[in-house]
């Protein structure tokens, strides 16, 4: 499963949308200064992914491809919502 998109619009530490297209084709590699956001990345995937989710105020929204199947996750506060092309 590759990550495609990830879309954070709110996420404590976070304070503007901050939008991540990936490429299909190739290895991504983040970079930047301290306080930019790289660690929040990971931190947003571990939420959207968490099983037992806590009530935060975060809005968080990612697509990810499987093998041809378009799978997108939304994490809006406690709630995670999955849909398998569509």
């Amino acid at each position: 499963m590759k990550l495609q998109r990830l879309t954070i619009e709110r996420l404590p530490g976070i304070h503007r949308t901050l939008d991540v297209e990936l490429p299909s084709d190739r290895v991504a590699l983040i970079i930047g200064p301290n306080a930019s956001g790289k660690s929040s990345l990971i931190r947003a995937l571990k939420t959207l992914l968490e099983r037992r989710p806590k009530p935060e105020d975060v809005q968080i929204q990612a697509l990810f491809d499987d093998q041809g199947n378009r799978i997108e996750g939304r994490a809006t506060g406690g709630v995670r919502r999955w849909l398998i092309d569509g």
